[in-house]
């Protein structure tokens, strides 16, 4: 069994060669007959453009090439006509233009500037006054109780001095007269008011005063001192801006 596979295999191979071969040939073939075919076309083309040449060539070749100058013999015994179509005549001569004769310019004006009157000088204008203004002051919101009312009052925690008393509020400042000594009265100003503190106020350095007053409760007081500090305040910063 083995001895027969190579005769197998050469069997084959040659088949295959022969097989390749014959495709080879036909492929070739058909190459050739294409490029043959190709050319054939590429000359009937050639020859047919080239013989319409031709044609056209001889065609105008054969056909007359009239001068315009030349001119039929005449018969004998007849004149000549003159021909419609006239010499060109010389053109006309221009007459000549007439000269233009220009006027001469006139001197201009001369304008005598001396004596002229001199422009009057132009007088100062007389210094306006600035207007006055009228400084703006912010609303100024009264407390609950109007200036200047005396309302009677005790200083609070004041035992060695004056106790009993009259307390008036006025603009900017806060009175309490004692009308039993007037040097023991006091006058508390707003820019001294560090802050509010109850029924009174504290000012620098860390001075209490508080006050009972008469008909009114410790909260009433210190709204009313509240009111009178906000408004005197707002006053100073309107007046300080203008």
């Amino acid at each position: 069994m083995p001895p027969a596979q190579p005769a197998r295999l050469k069997h084959a191979a040659a088949s295959f060669l022969a097989d390749f071969n014959s495709l080879t040939v036909k492929l070739t073939g058909i190459a050739c007959l294409t490029v043959l075919l190709i050319a054939g076309a590429a000359a009937y083309f050639v020859s047919r453009h080239n013989a319409a040449t031709a044609q056209n060539t001889a065609q105008n070749t054969d056909k007359p090439n009239p001068s315009p100058s030349a001119e039929a013999p005449l018969p004998s015994g007849s004149i000549a006509k003159p021909s419609p179509i006239g010499r060109a005549q010389p053109p006309a001569p221009v007459p000549a233009a007439a000269p233009r004769i220009v006027a001469p310019a006139r001197p201009a004006p001369q304008r005598n500037y001396a004596a002229l009157a001199p422009l009057p000088a132009a007088r100062p204008a007389a210094p306006t006054a600035a207007p006055v203004l009228t400084p703006a002051f912010a609303p100024v919101s009264a407390p609950s109780l109007p200036f200047g009312v005396r309302m009677s009052a005790n200083r609070d925690g004041f035992n060695n001095g004056c106790k009993h008393g009259a307390l008036v509020m006025e603009l900017a400042t806060v009175r309490f007269t004692c009308p039993s000594d007037p040097s023991k009265s006091v006058a508390v100003k707003a820019g001294q008011v560090l802050e509010l503190d109850n029924n009174g106020v504290i000012v620098f350095p860390r001075q209490k005063y508080h006050f009972d007053i008469a008909g009114k409760q410790k909260q009433d007081v210190h709204q009313l001192f509240a009111q009178w500090l906000e408004n005197a305040r707002r006053t100073a910063s309107a007046r300080a801006s203008n």
